[in-house]
């Protein structure tokens, strides 16, 4: 008979290309995957690629107020518990799969925990550092003191630890004092077979900007839009910008101050994973920005592998993580909150497209060693030593 692993995220199934890939590798290795998240549409229940997917009624909060950022986790938290404890005695998981942020979650699995089940937490972003920068605090702040201690607890009451980069193991999660004998590193490369390289690369008029993801001030997509400003008579450039998020408003305000309408178009559109392939492959350059901070240091974003696993050429901002991964040479660097390093980085492009293409050479030389296949394999191995499981 097949094991029963239970997966929780406070997030949009389709949109999370993490959480997905990791259901969908226990699929393939035989495991029966439920997933509890949030409600993205009018239905409470799918199944995707083998995931039954049950959405517990509550849409994530776009707030930029602390107290309703920190209602909505506690209450997705609460229902997750009550859920979990229901699903526990109809199909006693053998692991439940828990995915911060919060770090808290982990407790909705408290139940399962008490008869057995083993139980994995899933450290996508350091929380305490995350509050740091969405709230702008520092770290006598009695809140960052109080996300220090929950996160302590919930890594001791989960049976294992996973991350998303040695960096945030070695400097983040052992800094705050953390066991690194259980804590596990499974990179977030993308999946080449869904994010495939794209051959028919090819710049013949506009050179085409991407930014798809959070819509959020930390993340300096208006660095972005400084850096064409100041460049407004070179009319070699598009941008796209692709999401939601509490910044939105504000950037449609800033795209209009600075009289870009004309090249820049915003999408205040999240795409699902399935789609974003075909989505990307007209696009010339991806754009990662941050705001630099204790936390964007150490971020190693999603879209940034994408772009990489497609052989669209990216402008990041050199900071830790992304350099520990991609060298000085398969990345075109900015320093961050600096958008004039980014205006003379496109200007160089603007004269000499051949930077790209030189780019895309190198990228595919090195594309193998950013593969999710990889990281799958560990990540089996990971789970299936916890519950026993002989298929994987």
């Amino acid at each position: 008979m097949n094991k029963n692993i239970l997966m929780i995220a406070y997030t949009n199934y389709a949109t999370d290309s993490r959480v997905m890939r990791e259901a969908e590798a226990l699929v393939e290795d035989g495991l029966n995957v439920d997933f509890l998240c949030l409600k993205d549409n009018n239905k409470n229940r799918e199944i995707l690629n083998g995931v039954n997917i049950i959405k517990i009624r509550q849409r994530r909060s776009r707030s930029n107020r602390k107290i309703f950022y920190i209602l909505s986790y506690i209450i997705f938290c609460l229902r997750a518990l009550f859920l979990t404890a229901w699903l526990f005695i109809k199909k006693k998981y053998y692991l439940v799969h828990v995915n911060n942020l919060p770090d808290f979650l982990v407790f909705a699995a408290f139940v399962p925990k008490i008869f057995g089940a083993k139980i994995i937490l899933d450290i996508h972003d350091p929380l305490p550092e995350t509050f740091l920068t969405k709230f702008k605090g520092n770290r006598k702040n009695f809140v960052y003191v109080l996300l220090l201690w929950i996160e302590k607890l919930s890594a001791c009451f989960a049976d294992a630890v996973i991350t998303v980069s040695n960096p945030i193991k070695d400097d983040i999660l052992m800094g705050h004092g953390l066991s690194g004998k259980k804590i596990y590193v499974v990179s977030n490369f993308a999946d080449s077979k869904l994010f495939n390289f794209n051959k028919d690369y090819k710049i013949d008029d506009k050179i085409k900007l991407i930014f798809h993801g959070t819509i959020a001030e930390r993340f300096g997509i208006d660095n972005v839009l400084y850096a064409l400003a100041r460049i407004r008579k070179n009319s070699s450039f598009e941008f796209k910008i692709i999401g939601k998020g509490v910044y939105s408003s504000r950037l449609k305000e800033i795209i209009n101050e600075l009289n870009l309408n004309d090249i820049v178009k915003f999408d205040n559109f999240t795409y699902e994973v399935n789609d974003l392939p075909k989505l990307l492959r007209s696009y010339h350059i991806g754009v990662i920005s941050y705001n630099f901070s204790h936390a964007t240091n150490y971020m190693l974003p999603v879209k940034l592998l994408e772009y990489f696993s497609m052989g669209i050429p990216s402008i990041a901002p050199k900071t830790k993580v992304i350099s520990h991964y991609f060298g000085d040479n398969l990345v075109l660097y900015y320093e961050p909150n600096k958008p004039e390093y980014i205006s003379e980085i496109l200007e160089s492009i603007s004269t000499n497209p051949e930077i790209l293409y030189d780019l895309r050479q190198k990228i595919f030389l090195n594309k193998d060693l950013y593969m999710w296949d990889k990281e799958k394999i560990k990540y089996k191995k990971i789970i299936n030593s916890y519950i026993g499981n002989t298929n994987g």
